[in-house]
């Protein structure tokens, strides 16, 4: 591991929310004498400079292929949570600024009526192993000018089951994606657990409209999620 992505990955690790603020602590006298690595810490700039053109295609196949490792390896044996591999989507604000923007942020407005600011920031939908550690983290997709979270998860989770597909066996979200037209996309490749807070979702409303009219059906779990008899109605054809 090189200098620079040494300090990217303290960065990372301590959450320091700018290439600013990494400076500055490279700066102080408990970190000028962490020298993991020779060279020169490198300024905001040569970091900005590398990131920029960082090969995002080559981290994320080295990124699979770290995971599909462990999983050849049983890291999660027999799975992640109990016998099955589980992971979960969840979305997350990168960083916000009023200042320097690109032409990938998102807008919005903050403080009051009557000074408004606008503010500048990333979001971006992350997928994780859910369950027992290590929980790896499997893929990052952000959210374009315009995109919804579910719009990114899209993407993402895509992708995910592109190169986990055959590994993975249920997903967890939260309410954000209790909409019916994104579950008719993906219950169709794995299971969805889908954590509500209020029975008003439309979602709920279906489901409990198709249970009235049918009595309880006995599942008989074996090391493996069973044939999905509960949500016949949300059965489309292909994912993308």
């Amino acid at each position: 591991m090189g200098p620079h992505h040494l300090r990217r990955f303290l960065m990372w690790v301590f959450q320091w929310r700018s290439l600013h603020q990494l400076e500055r602590r490279m700066a102080e006298e408990t970190w000028r004498q962490v020298q993991l690595v020779p060279g020169r810490a490198g300024s905001v700039d040569t970091i900005a400079y590398g990131l920029k053109r960082a090969d995002l295609v080559a981290l994320r196949r080295g990124l699979q292929g770290v995971v599909q490792r462990g999983q050849r390896a049983k890291v999660w044996h027999p799975g992640s949570m109990g016998p099955w591999h589980v992971i979960t989507l969840d979305g997350t604000e990168l960083w916000a600024t009023r200042r320097r923007h690109c032409s990938e942020c998102q807008e919005r407005t903050v403080g009051s009526k009557d000074a408004p600011v606008r503010e500048y920031y990333h979001r971006a939908v992350v997928c994780q192993v859910l369950g027992t550690p290590p929980r790896m983290l499997l893929d990052v997709e952000p959210l374009l000018p315009g995109d919804g979270e579910r719009e990114a998860a899209r993407r993402l989770l895509a992708r995910v089951l592109e190169a986990h597909g055959r590994w993975v066996d249920l997903l967890v979200v939260d309410a954000e994606y209790a909409a019916g037209a994104w579950l008719n996309r993906v219950i169709p490749r794995l299971w969805v657990l889908v954590r509500l807070n209020d029975r008003r979702y439309a979602i709920v409303q279906d489901v409990e409209g198709l249970w009235a009219g049918q009595p309880p059906v006995p599942v008989t779990v074996a090391g493996a999620l069973p044939p999905d008899p509960v949500f016949p109605f949300l059965q489309p054809s292909g994912f993308a």
